[in-house]
């Protein structure tokens, strides 16, 4: 009679179990499926779809044209839209990540009212291997109140001197930008703004570098991400003004002794990668240590008269990694 006794309460027990189990998934799974992120990207992709132009044929020097997109970034961790910088031929010039809204509801869907994300990351690795560049090559210390010349040769959305400025306040970061109307598009969809340690100077790129080494400037960090039209014969970045053996040149003079020019290398087309290798070649000529990294559909450049510090990718991945989460 124990023993039934027993068995009984086994089963009694068991039977309340499996009920608070059936009682609670339930429960739970309508919770997960209820998250606030995932019904406003629901909502978003419903009224937008994946992307949306906020404003387009705005015409730029060399009789282009480029658009603002707002894009659903699909290789983010969690919901995330983009704003681009496009050119009429679907080329992505720049791009910067938006701040999702404080209240996530149909009142706020509209992007084109969010916040720049200045401190966020970009899916667009060619700009992350720039970025990270100026610190795995060892010429910065990866640390916020790092001190240092930052020259960057072509604005585009400003993700590169946003980025920096964001993250490293102490930096003094000029931009030079040829075209006018680039500027006027950061400021009015990117949110630039500018201070005593953030400057963009609207000047031609060649004769700002040739004017600055002829005053005996010198920055511990160039970045040259300036571009021609996608019609020229050989490559659209750089823009041939700096393919050339002056600006090279020039630019092994701008930087001091421990510095590093970092370069966006873009053939218009070079599948066997020849044309990339001689334009790097070119570069060699003036300095005495460069590396090439493919970036994509991009190759990274970085040229130094020093030896390479080795092991600091890791710390920047790990840098990066963090502002993903």
């Amino acid at each position: 009679m124990s023993r039934l006794r027993t068995w009984l309460s086994y089963l009694i027990c068991c039977s309340a179990l499996i009920s608070l189990i059936l009682y609670v998934s339930p429960s739970s799974k309508t919770q997960r499926l209820s998250d606030p992120v995932d019904e406003f990207r629901k909502m978003y992709l419903a009224h937008f779809s994946q992307r949306r132009i906020l404003e387009n044929w705005i015409p730029i020097k060399g009789r282009r044209y480029v658009h603002i997109v707002d894009r659903v970034d699909f290789n983010a961790k969690k919901f995330s839209v983009v704003r681009e910088l496009e050119t009429d031929d679907g080329t992505r010039l720049s791009q910067m990540r938006l701040k999702l809204p404080p209240v996530l509801d149909a009142d706020s869907l509209d992007s084109s009212e969010w916040k720049i994300n200045k401190g966020g990351t970009t899916s667009e690795s060619c700009l992350k291997t720039m970025v990270g560049e100026v610190f795995v090559s060892g010429t910065l210390e990866l640390r916020k109140n790092v001190t240092g010349d930052v020259l960057i040769i072509g604005l585009g959305a400003g993700f590169m001197n946003n980025f920096l400025h964001y993250h490293f306040p102490e930096l003094n970061i000029t931009v030079v930008e040829i075209d006018p109307k680039i500027l006027g598009i950061a400021k009015k969809w990117f949110a630039l703004e500018m201070d005593d340690n953030h400057r963009v100077d609207i000047r031609d790129g060649e004769m700002f570098i040739r004017e600055a080494v002829h005053k005996e400037r010198r920055y511990d960090v160039v970045l040259v991400d300036a571009c021609d039209a996608p019609g020229d014969k050989k490559f659209v970045c750089p823009s041939a003004a700096f393919r050339s053996t002056a600006a090279q040149r020039l630019l092994s003079e701008l930087v001091k002794p421990r510095g590093t020019v970092i370069v966006d290398l873009l053939p218009f087309d070079d599948p066997s990668g020849k044309e990339t290798k001689w334009l790097a070649n070119e570069f060699k000529r003036f300095f005495d240590n460069c590396m090439l990294q493919k970036s994509f559909g991009n190759t990274i450049l970085t040229c130094s008269q020093r030896l390479r510090y080795e092991g600091l990718t890791d710390d920047f991945e790990k840098f990066w990694k963090k502002l993903e989460e």
